[in-house]
């Protein structure tokens, strides 16, 4: 199994800056899918299994001709992205765009590398179990009929509870609280249309003052119609 999710950040190349698109991954990503670069390699188990001590890069294949002039002495130099100077270990086929077949991604580095890549919401919620981040792709065992696979993909509650360290569902637990609305500034508010917090249930809303503050969370008022136990049970419309 490999993963992988969005990832923007910004790039600084001969001194000018400009945002690109790119997507983190596993260190298994290229493996899984049977891909092999077009010039020098994808990730090596040593440069994924430690978090934050190998910035490396695989560059698409789009990124690497019109950005850099295809250049083929581009192995082994850096790109700095989000200040973070990236070492460029390959390029990726041109063929090759990925599982999104919305874009084409500029680059792709490991889920290793998250506190230099991530940043805002996208890093706040990385190590959060209940936020759906990333996507997952994987390829069956011969002889494995998918009817088995599929099974094996829906554990109970309880036995994926045993694969979280005790630290992270702490933490987990700390980064969702719901104070009371009133403690929670109106403009650090946003709309329930906007974001929906499924963390404690559906209907909650959630807001971060500021891009390195904790997600705060409050339940969404509901309508009158919803606090009647013979209503049906809608969605709140809105936050206080």
């Amino acid at each position: 199994m490999a993963c992988y999710g969005f990832a923007p950040a910004n790039l600084l190349l001969n001194g000018e800056p400009s945002q690109i698109f790119g997507e983190i991954v596993s260190g298994n990503y290229f493996d899984l899918l049977g891909t092999r670069a077009a010039l020098g390699r994808t990730f090596r188990p040593d440069e994924y299994q430690t978090v934050g001590t190998h910035p490396v890069v695989v560059l698409g294949h789009s990124f690497w001709l019109t950005q850099l002039a295809g250049d083929r002495g581009i192995i082994g130099r850096e790109v700095m992205l989000n200040g973070t100077a990236f070492t460029v270990i390959g390029v990726a086929p041109a063929d090759f765009k990925g599982l999104n077949t919305l874009n084409s991604p500029a680059f792709w580095v490991t889920t290793a590398s998250y506190k230099q890549i991530l940043s805002g919401l996208f890093l706040n919620f990385f190590e959060l179990r209940r936020a759906l981040i990333f996507n997952v792709v994987a390829r069956l065992k011969p002889g494995v009929p998918l009817t088995q696979a599929d099974a094996g993909l829906k554990p109970s509650p309880r036995s994926w509870r045993n694969f979280i360290p005790t630290t992270t569902r702490a933490a987990d637990s700390a980064s969702c609280r719901s104070p009371s609305p009133a403690s929670i500034p109106t403009s650090a508010r946003i709309s329930c249309s906007r974001a929906r917090c499924s963390f404690p249930s559906p209907g909650w809303c959630c807001s971060s003052p500021a891009r390195t503050s904790p997600i705060s969370c409050w339940p969404a008022p509901r309508p009158a119609s919803a606090r009647s136990p013979s209503a049906s049970r809608s969605a709140p419309t809105g936050c206080a």
